[in-house]
């Protein structure tokens, strides 16, 4: 099955800043990897200590990241990793099976469109395809 977490963006922030201004600064960060209309839609703690913190965040193009926070007690810098996660809501509604064949069916119909010459692309069909791709990858936490 191909919804494992992948690592998505890592950042190590100064020993000054505290976990919370770290995790607000990784947010940003991380934002600016989706485009400005995107926001966070929720926000769920995991784990919180002044050396760990993990949270869960849904956002608004519903894409599922696991934030970690962690203080190196060495340095004292806090390392700051974002990992993206399958969509369980979206995923318990659909058999192995039916994901992957709608996966395979949309990447492999994608690429013979891209193939085409400029030309003779149906644009229609190419934004309807991009669009199943994208939302095939908010289903299953692939990203990139």
């Amino acid at each position: 099955m191909m919804t494992q977490e992948k690592l998505l963006l890592s950042k190590t922030f100064s020993k000054q800043l505290n976990i919370g201004t770290a995790l607000s600064n990784f947010l940003e960060n991380i934002l600016e990897i989706f485009g400005g209309k995107t926001t966070i839609y929720e926000r769920r703690p995991i784990t919180f200590s002044e050396y760990l913190y993990v949270e869960m965040i849904t956002f608004s193009n519903g894409f599922q990241i696991r934030t970690s926070l962690k203080r190196n007690p060495e340095t004292f810098e806090i390392e700051a990793f974002a990992y993206s996660e399958p969509n369980h809501v979206y995923l318990s509604n659909l058999t192995s099976e039916e994901l992957n064949v709608m996966y395979l069916l949309v990447k492999k119909e994608r690429e013979k469109i891209m193939n085409q010459k400029y030309s003779e692309v149906d644009q229609r069909e190419l934004e309807v395809m991009t669009s199943l791709l994208m939302n095939l990858k908010v289903i299953t936490g692939e990203i990139i």
